[in-house]
């Protein structure tokens, strides 16, 4: 099978949904929550709706694991 090189979306789309993994199998994870509330921060900064921010990245969580399998299985990678 080939490979490439994954673009800075793949690594950021990557880096969401490990993000999302760790903060539904292991809620306690101080260290997760700290990137959760930092992510609503700068969401807040960036002029989104708080309460907002916080409904939806609470619903990714919920979807995390259907996401992530979509995600890795529905990317077509061009070689």
């Amino acid at each position: 099978m080939e490979t490439g090189t994954p673009k800075r979306d793949d690594v950021g789309r990557a880096a969401l949904h490990a993000m999302l993994r760790v903060l539904r199998q292991h809620p306690d994870f101080k260290e997760g929550q700290s990137l959760r509330l930092y992510t609503i921060r700068l969401l807040r900064t960036a002029l989104f709706n708080e309460a907002e921010a916080e409904r939806v990245i609470g619903d990714m969580i919920v979807r995390a694991d259907h996401d992530r399998e979509e995600w890795i299985y529905g990317r077509k990678f061009q070689v």
